[in-house]
C-alpha cells in the first residue's frame, strides 16, 4: 500500500447496492488515494442508520475533515437523487459525487440539480474517480472528460428552447400527459403537436421515447 502524507481527515461513503462494485471500489481507493471509506450503503434504511451511527466522524475539533458521499443513481428500490438530497441535509458541508452506467445528459443535469458536485460513467478509469475525489473535495465541479462533449453539445441544443417550448420540455420529462399539458398551458393539442414538432427537430431526436430517453434525469 502506498504511503500518503496528509493533514486531514479524508472520509468517503459509499452508497451502492452492487456489492461487487462496492467491494472493488473500496480495495481501490484504500490503496490507491488518501481517502478511507468511512461505511458503505445499499439501501436507503442502511443510509439512514450509518448516517447517524457515523456522525460524529464527520467533523473533528482537531483536524480539518473532507466528507463526499459516492452515489449511484439508483441503489434498490430507491432513488439515487433523493438519497443525494438527502445526505447533504443530514452533514452538512458534504459533497457529492453521482455515477450510473446510464450516462446520459439527462442524468448528469439532474444529478447537479439535486446538489451533486461530480458526474462520472462506471466506465470510467479508476484514475478518473480519483481526480473526482480530489476535484470535489477542492470545491470544482467534475464531470468526467469524456461526457463534457455530450453536456456541452445538448447544453448548445437546449439553449435553442424558447420559453415556452422549454416549459412544455420540462412538462414532458415529468411525464405529464398530453391532455394535461394542454390544459395547463390552455393550448389545443394540435398546438402542442407542433410544438413538439420543434422540439424534437432543436433537439435532433426522432420521437418522445428518445426525448426522455436521452434528456430524461430518471432510469
Amino acid at each position: 500500500k502506498k504511503s500518503y502524507n496528509t493533514t486531514m481527515q479524508k472520509n468517503l461513503i459509499l452508497i451502492d447496492d452492487h456489492k461487487m462494485i462496492i467491494y472493488g471500489l473500496k480495495c481501490y481507493i484504500q490503496h490507491h488515494s488518501a481517502w478511507s471509506v468511512l461505511f458503505t450503503a445499499a439501501s436507503k434504511t442502511e443510509l439512514l442508520q450509518n448516517l447517524s451511527e457515523y456522525k460524529e466522524s464527520f467533523f473533528s475539533e482537531s483536524e480539518e475533515v473532507q466528507n463526499i458521499a459516492l452515489i449511484d443513481i439508483k441503489v434498490g428500490d430507491s432513488d439515487g437523487y433523493e438519497l443525494c438530497r438527502l445526505v447533504k441535509e443530514q452533514i452538512p458541508g458534504i459533497h457529492c459525487i453521482m455515477y450510473s452506467m446510464y450516462s446520459t445528459y439527462g442524468n448528469i443535469m439532474y444529478a447537479f440539480e439535486s446538489g451533486a458536485e461530480g458526474f462520472l460513467s462506471k466506465e470510467a478509469d479508476e484514475n478518473e474517480l480519483i481526480l473526482a475525489l480530489d476535484a470535489v473535495s477542492s470545491g470544482k465541479v467534475y464531470i468526467q472528460q469524456d461526457l463534457m462533449k455530450t453536456v456541452l453539445v445538448n447544453s448548445n441544443k437546449m439553449s435553442l428552447l424558447t420559453r415556452r417550448e422549454k416549459q412544455i420540455f420540462d412538462l414532458l420529462i415529468n411525464n405529464e400527459e398530453k391532455k394535461a399539458i394542454c390544459q395547463e398551458l390552455k393550448i389545443t393539442i394540435h398546438t402542442l403537436e407542433n410544438y413538439l414538432s420543434i422540439l424534437y427537430s432543436k433537439l435532433e431526436v426522432q420521437d418522445m421515447e428518445e426525448l426522455k430517453k436521452k434528456y430524461g434525469g430518471k432510469v
